[in-house]
């Protein structure tokens, strides 16, 4: 600093000269103190209020050390020399510029040595109080260009740090955004063929498969289960589990989950209001899939934290995604069953046998096996319509139904052919056992008994044609032909028999 608060520190073992000195620096503006030898002047620098006469200077000077030393060289306890090497040795005081002063030992060989331990000015007296103070004043500005350097490097290093600090908060949380990304891709990822999955599932247990597959991907250690609603739709029962028990046997009420009460997700932690569904100590979450208005099923996620935001949305869009799985399968069987199924009786339609036929045809020539075939004709059914009507007439024929699904087993197939006529498909009979059976149906229609408007109508009875394959044929249609001839020849016989083909 140049100003009239500088600090000056005069180091003399002289009195008269040290008293020159401090007079002229005080003229000049300076606060000075004085040591009369190296080992006070060491002491001062531990102490800068020590050897300043008035003690509210000191306490102006907030107990600083002195800006400046004018340092002689020649003293006895401790020549100038040596307190400069001190001076320049301690940390605290390295920065203060010293000013060399000395009569005897002014010589170039003693310039150079003081220079080398550190003096900043070399000056010899007597000295002119001019060139003490210009003197001076140049070290001054060289000590607070020095400062000043010193301070912006601090405030540098501060900002360097400062921007450190923020960059590697930055670096920070850019690699909690890239793990989030990459989370989110590998979530993505799994979505979509999880997707492309549940749409070409074929059976509800082939969705249980994929939804526990991959939702255990994107919820890893996180137990979870599927419910669905049973057939009376009056509670829900577990499909699927995974990363935990099953319980299949369990059953519960649409009123105990908090879910399915308010149609939304409902997420739970320990200590907060909970399902009655289920008994745990951890957090839940109970997403209902809803699909096309309609309510399917309940996702159920379990775990020992609670469940952040992005979860619970991860949990919703699989909960849509898996009820509308669900509910295009309900719908692609619902179509099916109407494009296979005769509406009036419950059975398989013409349609359905004929693909039935092409497959179990080349199953039946790799095993050798045969195929029986059945064709039924209700006798006298248009009589049967004219004489009680047609809404009688359906009642027949639908019971006709029950007891063609009562009389197969399951790998056989019971068709409503047309109208009044009817045919079975038997794998693996041959022409015996197809006869046997069409001979137990005929029966079993003689004994029917149709009730209709509080009535019992009676006198009801078909007449039975019989083909097998390959004996009759082995194209469907060449069979059909068979059967039917049979058939007719039933009806000229008098009717209410089995025939078989010729």
């Amino acid at each position: 600093m140049t100003g009239a608060l500088a600090r000056i520190l005069v180091v003399d073992d002289n009195d008269s000269g040290r008293y020159v000195t401090v007079h002229t620096l005080k003229r000049a503006g300076y606060l000075v103190s004085e040591a009369r030898s190296g080992a006070e002047a060491l002491s001062l620098l531990v102490d800068p209020r020590a050897g300043i006469e008035n003690v509210d200077a000191a306490d102006q000077t907030d107990h600083e050390r002195p800006d400046l030393i004018v340092l002689d060289i020649n003293m006895p306890d401790m020549d100038g020399f040596e307190v400069c090497r001190r001076i320049k040795a301690d940390v605290g005081s390295a920065q203060i510029p010293v000013l060399m002063a000395s009569a005897s030992y002014l010589t170039a060989e003693n310039t150079v040595y003081g220079l080398d331990l550190g003096a900043d000015a070399y000056l010899a007296h007597p000295i002119e109080p001019s060139v003490l103070i210009a003197t001076l004043r140049a070290l001054l500005r060289v000590r607070a260009a020095e400062a000043e350097v010193r301070r912006l490097n601090l405030t540098l290093e501060r900002r360097v740090l400062e921007r450190t600090g923020e960059l590697q908060r930055l670096s920070e949380e850019l690699q909690v955004q890239v793990k989030e990304l990459e989370e989110r891709n590998i979530e993505a990822k799994v979505l979509s063929e999880m997707s492309e999955m549940l749409q070409a599932c074929f059976s509800f247990s082939e969705i249980e498969q994929v939804v526990a597959l991959h939702v255990a991907l994107l919820f890893p250690g996180v137990t979870g289960k599927l419910y669905s609603y049973g057939a009376s739709k009056d509670g829900l029962e577990e499909l699927v589990a995974w990363n935990g028990q099953s319980t299949s046997a369990f059953l519960f009420g649409p009123e105990e989950c908090w879910g399915l009460r308010r149609g939304q997700l409902f997420a739970s932690a320990e200590g907060e209001l909970n399902c009655h569904h289920h008994q745990t100590t951890g957090s839940t979450l109970c997403v209902p899939m809803l699909a096309q208005g309609d309510t399917v099923g309940l996702l159920y996620l379990e775990r020992e934290t609670a469940f952040p935001q992005r979860q619970q949305r991860l949990a919703q869009t699989v909960a849509d995604m898996v009820a509308l799985a669900m509910v295009n399968l309900r719908l692609r069987e619902t179509l099916r069953q109407q494009s296979i199924r005769d509406p009036l009786t419950g059975l398989f339609n013409r349609r359905y046998l004929e693909e039935t036929f092409e497959h179990e045809s080349r199953r039946s020539e790799r095993k050798g096996e045969a195929i029986g075939l059945i064709i039924l004709d209700v006798d006298r059914f248009k009589v049967f319509n004219d004489t009680h009507g047609h809404e009688a007439g359906d009642m027949l024929l639908k019971a006709l139904g029950r007891v063609l699904r009562e009389s197969v087993r399951a790998e056989d197939v019971a068709c409503r052919y047309g109208g009044e006529e009817f045919t079975l498909l038997l794998p693996g009979a041959n022409q015996q056992q197809t006869f046997d059976r069409a001979e137990q149906i005929r029966e079993a229609v003689v004994r029917l008994e149709v009730m209709n408007q509080g009535k019992v109508l009676e006198g009801v009875s078909a007449s039975l044609g019989v083909a097998t394959f390959p004996q009759h044929g082995r194209e469907l249609a060449v069979l059909l032909r068979a059967a039917d001839l049979a058939l007719y020849q039933a009806k000229r016989e008098g009717r209410n028999r089995v025939v078989n083909a010729e």
